[in-house]
């Protein structure tokens, strides 16, 4: 069985992280709902949240990836000057946990795994 894996960013208007985690967990199964999208059995991880905020004028880098850390994110906001975003990790302590599994496990109706 081909292993394929990938990246995407979600963008939610929230008004805290664990609201912005949850508003992604809800969108993810509408997606999956109303698309063909996330159709064949697939784990979602997540890193991080950005919260967006200030002037974007001169743009944001996030994001940054690395061939050092094998499908992952390297780092949510590398430095690039003065911004008002702020970055925050999700910490999986030991273990890397799924944020939203389909088709895996009899994860369906579950809601988002908050780990920190």
């Amino acid at each position: 069985m081909r292993k394929s894996t990938g990246s995407f960013q979600l963008v939610v208007e929230a008004t805290s992280r664990d609201d912005a985690l949850e508003r992604c967990h809800d969108r993810l199964h509408h997606l999956r709902e109303t698309t063909r999208l996330f159709n064949e059995p697939i784990a979602i991880f997540t890193d991080g949240v950005i919260k967006l905020s200030g002037s974007f004028k001169e743009g944001l880098l996030v994001n940054w990836e690395s061939p050092e850390h094998v499908s992952r994110i390297a780092c949510l906001m590398p430095e690039t000057g003065e911004h008002e975003a702020e970055g925050y990790s999700i910490n999986h302590g030991n273990t890397i946990e799924p944020f939203l599994e389909f088709g895996i496990e009899a994860d369906e109706g579950s809601g988002p795994r908050l780990t920190n």
